[in-house]
């Protein structure tokens, strides 16, 4: 399971993630770095679940953003859209997903995922 987020402070899904790395799933996660130095919530969920992220700002640098929202599980299936892994997005935004089931379109977000994952860094 491979995510570049925006934002995640949603806890229910940061705890299925810890639980899917304690069954041996891979979880890699690309965060803004702005935004997660900004969100305490984010930093404890980091945290309390141990899961592996790296932090990237925009393509301009630090004044810039990593506004991605997708997932790739598997290598296969991706999620994307407007939904931030937020409580705020859950229950007071209208937003989306799209669930896309398509190997070729997989492998554009997986080339995306491994660019900015090799950009970017570790928490300080």
């Amino acid at each position: 399971m491979d995510a570049a987020l925006y934002r995640l402070e949603e806890p229910l899904l940061a705890r299925a993630l810890g639980e899917a790395q304690r069954r041996g799933v891979r979880v890699r996660l690309v965060l803004d770095r702005g935004k997660f130095f900004q969100t305490l919530v984010t930093r404890k969920l980091i945290q309390e679940h141990a899961l592996s992220c790296r932090l990237i700002s925009g393509r301009t640098g630090k004044d810039g953003k990593m506004h991605h929202k997708f997932a790739l599980v598997d290598g296969r299936v991706v999620f994307t859209g407007s939904y931030n892994w937020t409580v705020e997005s859950e229950v007071m935004n209208y937003d989306n997903l799209v669930v896309i089931r398509d190997p070729a379109v997989a492998e554009v977000y997986r080339r995306e995922f491994d660019a900015l994952w090799r950009e970017a860094k570790e928490p300080d």
